[in-house]
């Protein structure tokens, strides 16, 4: 019985929202709080009927971001981080599934970009608990997010990929490894090769070390089939090799070292180059274009191509 009154009530908010919208939207600001306290009950059923109820409102006119920002700010503090460990993942996938990953995942980025809290904008992005997964490791392993990953992969030759991309790019640097994983998921090679160089400007701490460690374990997993394929051509994707290497050197001898280590190990090796080799001749690079300018129009103020630290990732460290 103690779910059955907040079920009825929520089934009925919905049916008024369809039948008399304008209503319910001028007693928004009085319903947002009780249903987002929906979203912590016992009742499976109830978080359910509570996200659906919420998706219907961001969907009418004028109504998508304030959901979406009071949404992120019951992901604040200490209840609200013990929220984001608990259901933060499903509660973002099923909002994803309403309303479609990628207007979501835009606008949640587009909202971190203007917080102040960096310490928060990081959390939501890649927390430190090990088994949150929030924001980066919904996009890389979401089923719901499926076509998004494919967009970005093709973001050097696809406009909506590169949109989405330099969207998602400023609010990812809170995050060095969500920052990296980016980079790979995009296939943006030579960029990750200047993030992994601008990790040198970054106190090396454990939490830098624990992010690196689960993107070495990431890409063992099926979202990155693609670039551990790529590793049987090294002449194609050199700058993929360098961004891994330069990973390993910033390892220490560890599991996620000798993980990378053997991965590496089983990829055919590219002799060094040489005057009239493949990878320095114009045909070869009118072939397999590289990323780097796709990835400097993306570059947010604040970063450069020289090895300077990404403005997020520079002002989380020193904050």
């Amino acid at each position: 019985m103690g779910a059955l009154c907040p079920l009825e009530a929520l089934r009925w908010l919905h049916f008024l929202l369809a039948r008399a919208q304008d209503l319910v939207l001028e007693q928004v600001g009085r319903l947002l709080n009780p249903l987002l306290d929906s979203l912590s009950a016992p009742s499976d059923v109830v978080v359910t009927s509570a996200l659906g109820v919420l998706a219907a409102i961001a969907d009418c006119p004028g109504q998508f971001t304030p959901v979406l920002v009071a949404l992120l700010d019951r992901f604040r503090g200490e209840a609200g981080f013990a929220l984001l460990q608990r259901s933060g993942s499903s509660l973002v996938r099923r909002l994803c599934s309403h309303l479609g990953a990628a207007a979501v995942l835009t606008e949640f980025g587009a909202i971190l970009q203007r917080d102040n809290d960096m310490a928060f904008a990081a959390t939501m992005v890649s927390p430190p608990g090990a088994g949150s997964l929030v924001l980066n490791l919904i996009l890389l392993t979401g089923p719901e997010l499926a076509e998004l990953r494919g967009q970005l992969r093709s973001a050097a030759v696809n406009p909506a990929g590169a949109q989405l991309f330099s969207v998602l790019y400023p609010s990812w640097c809170y995050s060095a490894g969500a920052l990296l994983s980016l980079c790979f998921v995009a296939q943006a090679y030579d960029h990750a090769v200047e993030v992994v160089h601008a990790f040198a400007d970054l106190p090396f701490g454990a939490e830098l070390l624990v992010q690196i460690d689960r993107l070495v374990a990431l890409l063992e997993t099926p979202c990155f089939t693609f670039l551990r394929l790529q590793l049987l051509e090294p002449r194609r994707h050199p700058s993929l090799l360098r961004a891994l290497y330069g990973l390993l050197m910033l390892l220490p001898q560890c599991n996620a070292f000798r993980m990378l280590n053997t991965r590496l190990q089983s990829s055919p090796r590219a002799p060094a180059a040489r005057h009239g080799d493949p990878l320095n001749c114009p045909q070869h690079h009118a072939r397999h274009p590289p990323m780097a300018p796709l990835c400097a129009s993306m570059r947010p103020s604040g970063s450069s191509s020289t090895g300077t630290c990404p403005k997020g990732i520079l002002a989380l460290a020193s904050g």
